[in-house]
């Protein structure tokens, strides 16, 4: 079950879960979350930074590290942000995939065209036990990540689609 709110949270309007007050993130239509690098349930924060996502227990003001996610990096991935509903976490990110030269004769040709392409990664976690935290699994499209939008818990992407071509000189691995 997705929960938002129609306007800027007040004292009066806060969500509850569990009798804790807690703001979720400011949706521009209603029933239309959007992602973020913050997210909440009211019991726990999950802050998304770099390849790592925090889940923090506001602990009644003395803010408690419950764990750390490290998300899968390789040097070559970013992530952007993410939804949380329920006890799934959905992260997003891209990176940069090489489609490779061509070779002659087993050597990369002078002033060769290599085509690179960007991949749009989601990962998708169960956060029922923040404390162990397990990855469900990985969807991806071709594209760089643009935006996203979840409706009734169905995460939709959009990215763009275009080959960007570097030329490498001769001898280049």
């Amino acid at each position: 079950e997705v929960h938002s709110n129609k306007s800027y949270v007040t004292d009066d309007s806060a969500s509850s879960q569990d009798g804790a007050d807690y703001s979720e993130t400011t949706t521009q239509v209603e029933g239309v979350d959007e992602s973020d690098i913050v997210k909440t349930d009211g019991k726990h924060i999950y802050a998304l930074a770099d390849s790592t996502v925090r889940i923090i227990a506001p602990n009644s003001g003395k803010p408690r590290l419950v764990s750390t996610l490290n998300l899968p990096d390789g040097g070559e991935q970013y992530y952007h942000d993410m939804y949380l509903t329920g006890d799934r976490l959905v992260v997003m990110g891209s990176y940069y995939k090489s489609l490779g030269p061509s070779f002659d004769n087993g050597k990369i040709a002078t002033m060769d065209l290599v085509a690179i392409e960007t991949v749009t990664v989601l990962l998708f976690y169960d956060v029922s036990n923040p404390e162990k935290v397990e990855l469900l699994g990985r969807l991806s499209q071709c594209g760089d990540y643009n935006s996203s939008r979840m409706i009734d818990g169905t995460v939709y992407v959009i990215s763009n689609h275009s080959v960007r071509l570097n030329f490498m000189d001769k001898g280049e691995p």
